[in-house]
């Protein structure tokens, strides 16, 4: 910090390094995203909308987020992370006043599910992960479309809504079940169909789970932890030097929905 102000107290410097944190996380997403835009457009055609499409988790940048990944030592188990408290960045606000209507929320949440069910029906597994959908299926703090993100009102808002927290539940088994793995078991699927696998998308897999943590969706959040311990037992989730091991320590409070 510039100046010669007083020291921070210890909370105020977790505060900040927290929300550093998430700056750094969003920079990163954006980073990200322009650069599958980019090769999106050299490439040409594809189908479906910028917004929602881009290279899949194996392609250029996903190699790229591969080599830069540190691996925890075998058997160690996830180590201790930090967790963000929720709603880290809202500085005061309970309501996120930019963002999208109930009704639009629905409606883009509902879009994105009938594709999901659509793939899903057809067998086409792998695709499901091809699509660029995060911000506004598994709404978080932070994430680079700041109309989808959420605070506590926001929050409130969409979970009473049975249309949007059943459609949320679903999108949640399929994205799942695209990566091999059955929700309501909380187990890997028995015998997967072609396209059914993990495809190293960690940083999808951790908007999940904090999304979950976010709504208070105990037994969904518990599944994809799981999930998250079989597929890397040891932690080292991350998006490129970022750590994302807070996911498998997030606890619900007593006021969960």
């Amino acid at each position: 910090m510039r100046g010669h102000g007083p020291p921070f107290s210890s909370v105020a410097a977790g505060r900040l390094a927290r929300t550093q944190l998430g700056e750094r996380v969003t920079a990163a997403e954006e980073r990200l995203a322009a650069r599958r835009r980019g090769a999106g457009a050299a490439g040409g055609g594809g189908g479906g909308s910028v917004a929602r499409r881009g290279l899949g988790p194996h392609g250029a940048d996903d190699a790229h987020h591969k080599r830069t990944r540190v691996e925890p030592a075998a058997g160690s188990g996830p180590q201790e992370t930090p967790v963000r408290p929720k709603f880290f960045n809202a500085r005061g606000e309970t309501k996120n006043l930019r963002r999208a209507s109930l009704e639009a929320m629905k409606q883009v949440q509902l879009e994105q599910l009938e594709t999901f069910r659509r793939k899903a029906e057809a067998g086409e597994w792998a695709e499901i992960h091809r699509d660029h959908f995060d911000w506004y299926m598994f709404p978080i703090e932070d994430g680079s479309q700041s109309e989808y993100n959420v605070r506590e009102e926001d929050v409130a808002e969409l979970i009473a809504d049975p249309e949007w927290r059943a459609n949320y539940h679903e999108s949640v088994v399929l994205v799942a079940a695209a990566w091999g793995w059955d929700v309501e078991r909380a187990a890997p699927i028995p015998s997967p169909k072609p396209g059914q696998e993990w495809t190293d998308w960690d940083v999808r897999l951790a908007k999940i789970i904090r999304s979950l943590w976010l709504f208070g969706q105990g037994q969904d959040m518990a599944s994809m932890q799981a999930f998250a311990r079989w597929v890397k037992p040891n932690g080292g989730l991350s998006y490129g030097f970022i750590n994302l091991d807070e996911v498998y320590f997030l606890r619900l409070d007593d006021d969960a929905f």
